[in-house]
């Protein structure tokens, strides 16, 4: 029974890994043709769309940048005291650490 759990969690992430850049890839590619058919289901009066477009676009550029100078921050602070204990691998264990957060 916990082996067939564990193969279908491995066949799950076998399928987020191959999914997800392909979605990101075509998303990105194709970011052009999808606003302009969403901006065609929008009506044609829209500034409390575009408002809130635009809030919700400043909203995750700050939580994005938020959360990698936190990752930056963490992972420093994990390097320069993993260096200062002197164990092997600090700046790979800096690195785990800084994305793990």
């Amino acid at each position: 029974k916990g082996s067939l759990a564990s193969l279908v969690s491995i066949a799950t992430l076998a399928v987020y890994l191959i999914l997800v850049p392909l979605l990101i890839f075509f998303l990105l590619k194709d970011k052009e043709e999808m606003l302009r058919i969403a901006s065609g289901i929008l009506p044609k009066n829209r500034k409390l769309a575009n408002k809130v477009w635009h809030e919700m676009n400043e909203q995750i550029s700050n939580y994005i940048r938020g959360k990698v100078l936190e990752i930056l921050i963490v992972g420093g602070v994990s390097y320069v005291t993993f260096a200062l204990l002197d164990l092997r691998y600090s700046a790979l264990l800096a690195v785990a650490v800084g994305l793990s957060v």
